[in-house]
């Protein structure tokens, strides 16, 4: 037995809009993923702030270069999360998982606007 037939049978695949959502969320998610690895640089990063304490100047050190990962790992969690549950809801509301697909796409885009805007400081 195919362990993807009940994928197949799901009548979220039926639906147009559904569809359409589910490619673009995830071309989006692929994107996210991608720009990240490629912006990511191996070194520790500073931020900008405003205060300064005693022998510290206007940058301080946050974090390890790998502590960006965070942020497409938690767009992929949603993701995941998201498609599976719309899935599950999609025979009883396909409004509420037109809804959770639109999600993906919110998501994805504001972890991009904070991934670029913590890139650009780096």
């Amino acid at each position: 037995m195919n362990p993807f037939t009940w994928i197949k049978n799901q009548s979220l695949f039926s639906d147009r809009r559904a569809v359409i959502l589910l490619i673009v969320s995830f071309v989006a998610l692929i994107f996210l993923v991608v720009y990240s690895i490629a912006s990511i640089e191996t070194r520790e990063f500073k931020i900008p702030i405003r205060y300064s304490g005693y022998r510290e100047g206007n940058l301080s050190n946050r974090g390890e270069w790998f502590s960006l990962l965070a942020l497409p790992l938690f767009a992929l969690v949603s993701f995941g999360f998201n498609a599976a549950l719309s899935l599950k809801v999609h025979r009883m509301r396909p409004e509420l998982s037109h809804v959770l697909l639109g999600l993906n796409l919110v998501v994805a885009v504001f972890i991009f606007l904070v991934s670029k805007a913590l890139f650009d400081l780096l």
